[in-house]
């Protein structure tokens, strides 16, 4: 080999070793995914436009986001996973604390049943120093945390009538793939019958459950109206939304874009909080147009609903009961 060929091909290992050990130079501009199980143009997907609007102003067009709304990267539970593995198939998503709290198991005491006395108070405690502490749990599971968002009150909807929790002793109903979700639907009497989001209308219509539960929005998004057109007003959780980007590929942003990012997505919430308001009021009045029955229970059937959560509650463990007293606390 001749002596110049050998001094470049040195030079070259030499240049590849500095490289590897530096780490590779920070990329010009960043392209990411974020996964939407919602339709387009419901008030979560519209929010994740808006969130990709003003992270791709704020960083010059550095950073884009292309947002796949109606589960064209699979369901809520198949995106997180894609998040938390950081290949690159899915790096954002947003999906109901519900299913997310089976990765982080902290977040499973923000979504008890009758938790929250109201959407004020919700977001209080979100924007305490308890929603902080959850926001900060997210990276030991490989999720950086961006932001909350709005999703209203659930409530039970059937194909047969119920008023009371005696009317929903024996019936089975889907459930978000959660143990919370899952032990309140038990405390009723009724059977939990955990199911991904896109299978609950064939479920209902072919009588696999009897019902299921869910906010105004899905409700009509869904059409669900059409096979269980019985809905009972019980407001029995605000389960808030929860948007994250993956650990592994968010820490390849350089960290001045990171906090771009992260306030992007901050200032998203405000919109996001408008649309939703806004759509439930159109949803609940369009449901009851296209034929739903709503029942509005009484305040004593009401505290049936939730005198049956205390065995729930009893359950927690120590540190979710401190939580659950801090939470209670917040006015």
């Amino acid at each position: 080999m001749k002596k110049g060929t050998l001094l470049v091909l040195s030079a070259l290992v030499i240049l590849s070793l500095v490289t590897v050990s530096c780490g590779a130079p920070p990329l010009e501009t960043y392209k990411f995914k974020l996964a939407e199980t919602h339709p387009k143009d419901y008030p979560t997907e519209k929010a994740d436009r808006r969130f990709a609007e003003l992270a791709n102003t704020a960083t010059g067009g550095k950073f884009t986001v292309d947002v796949y709304s109606a589960k064209q990267l699979g369901e809520e539970k198949a995106a997180l996973e894609q998040v938390q593995l950081g290949a690159g198939v899915v790096d954002i998503t947003r999906v109901s604390l519900s299913v997310f709290s089976s990765f982080v198991k902290e977040t499973e005491v923000m979504q008890l049943p009758y938790l929250y006395r109201s959407q004020e108070h919700m977001w209080n405690v979100l924007n305490s120093p308890i929603g902080a502490q959850m926001a900060a749990a997210c990276e030991k599971a490989n999720f950086v945390f961006l932001c909350w968002y709005e999703s209203g009150s659930r409530n039970f909807y059937t194909s047969k009538p119920v008023a009371t929790v005696a009317d929903l002793k024996g019936m089975k109903i889907r459930v978000q793939q959660a143990p919370v979700m899952v032990s309140m639907v038990e405390s009723l009497g009724a059977v939990a019958t955990p199911l991904d989001f896109g299978a609950v209308y064939t479920a209902i219509q072919s009588k696999t459950v009897d019902g299921a539960e869910n906010n105004w929005p899905s409700y009509l998004s869904t059409k669900h109206y059409e096979v269980a057109k019985y809905l009972i007003v019980d407001e029995h959780t605000r389960v808030p939304e929860i948007m994250v980007v993956s650990k592994k590929v968010f820490d390849r942003v350089p960290k001045a874009m990171q906090d771009l990012i992260r306030k992007a997505a901050q200032d998203s919430v405000t919109f996001q909080l408008q649309q939703w308001n806004d759509y439930e009021k159109v949803a609940e009045a369009e449901v009851k147009k296209l034929g739903a029955i709503i029942t509005v229970p009484t305040a004593e059937q009401k505290a049936a609903f939730q005198t049956a959560m205390k065995p729930l509650y009893d359950k927690q463990s120590p540190e979710a009961q401190k939580v659950i007293a801090a939470i209670q606390a917040i006015k």
